[in-house]
């Protein structure tokens, strides 16, 4: 038997069988990057056999699997690929203004805290330069300010 190497990715033979790389399924399963509508790669709008395409940007697929039965599995709520396809995991989505505090068990999302800003993403709080603040929430540099307004204004 061989693996198709026609597909976007290529499948690999394993003790006689055909698997998916890590982050990619059957061209045409649930939740593989497609292109204009189509499935990622067709041939005459016919599936290539044993090929493998990208998962979707929000899906994944953790570890090698047999084409015949590889599919993309969707992210869980509150956590997607960031704009990525072909991921093997799913991490939390972070606005700006937030950040992902690791400290804790599990990871939460929270607001970024006074004295930094976040934007976002995978971002850790950036301290504001010395002699600034910055109230609770803040997402940019732009947000820092002089210390002595804080007692003028507060946040």
């Amino acid at each position: 038997m061989a693996c198709s190497a026609n597909g976007p990715i290529p499948s690999f033979l394993d003790s006689g069988v055909c698997f998916c790389p890590a982050g990619s399924a059957r061209v045409g399963s649930p939740g593989t990057a497609v292109a204009g509508g189509a499935p990622a790669h067709s041939k005459k709008n016919k599936i290539v056999p044993r090929a493998c395409a990208p998962c979707a940007v929000d899906f994944y697929a953790p570890g090698a699997q047999p084409v015949a039965g590889s599919e993309c599995l969707p992210c869980d709520d509150g956590t997607g690929t960031d704009g990525q396809t072909g991921a093997t995991a799913c991490t939390a989505l972070i606005p700006p203004g937030s950040y992902l505090d690791t400290s804790v068990t599990p990871p939460q999302v929270e607001p970024c805290p006074p004295g930094n800003y976040c934007t976002g993403g995978s971002a850790q709080p950036v301290r504001c330069p010395t002699c600034e603040f910055s109230c609770p929430g803040s997402s940019s540099p732009d947000d820092c300010f002089p210390s002595r307004r804080r007692l003028l204004l507060g946040c």
